[in-house]
């Protein structure tokens, strides 16, 4: 599935371990490791993962603030839900596990820990033209909204305030 589709297997997985040691070091947001989880099997080999950050409060709502808290601390989802919003940042699940429930079951545990740690809501993104994402999100709950920092949605902010014609 995009973005990894026009991939080898080898390059997939390569580029799979890479995004999610990137998100591991913070490059997307302070990762929630209880909230993050992974499904290997008998062997260790990674089936699925699903990782969960932290963004701003009020970040879907303004589009330059998506990255404010890239590579930085931030609340700890435990103390302090009301400063952050959950954010479903990657879901990978290997070719041979796919359309199975691993994501979803993964998902629905990762929702719990979030739950226990008083969040209220889990955002998440995925790329324009993946449907099976697309279908994915609207199966688990998720509700599609317009993304805040699109083009269209920004020129209707800028005509809104009376800065664009």
């Amino acid at each position: 599935m995009p973005p990894f589709c026009s991939l080898t297997d080898e390059e997939s997985e390569a580029a799979g371990r890479d995004c999610m040691e990137h998100v591991r070091r913070g490059g997307d947001g302070p990762l929630v490791p209880a909230a993050s989880v992974v499904a290997a099997g008998e062997k260790g080999e990674v089936r699925a993962a699903l990782l969960v950050v932290l963004k701003p409060p009020g970040y879907r709502d303004d589009p330059w603030r998506w990255d404010s808290w890239r590579n930085t601390s931030a609340p700890d989802p435990a103390v302090d839900a009301g400063k952050a919003q959950a954010h479903l940042d990657w879901v990978f699940v290997s070719p041979w596990y796919a359309g199975n429930g691993v994501a979803s079951s993964l998902l629905a545990r990762s929702a719990i820990a979030l739950r226990d740690f008083g969040h209220a809501s889990l955002t998440s993104s995925f790329m324009l033209g993946n449907g099976e994402s697309m279908a994915w999100h609207w199966r688990n709950g998720f509700e599609l909204l317009p993304n805040p920092a699109s083009m269209r949605n920004f020129q209707r902010r800028l005509r809104e305030a009376g800065a664009h014609p």
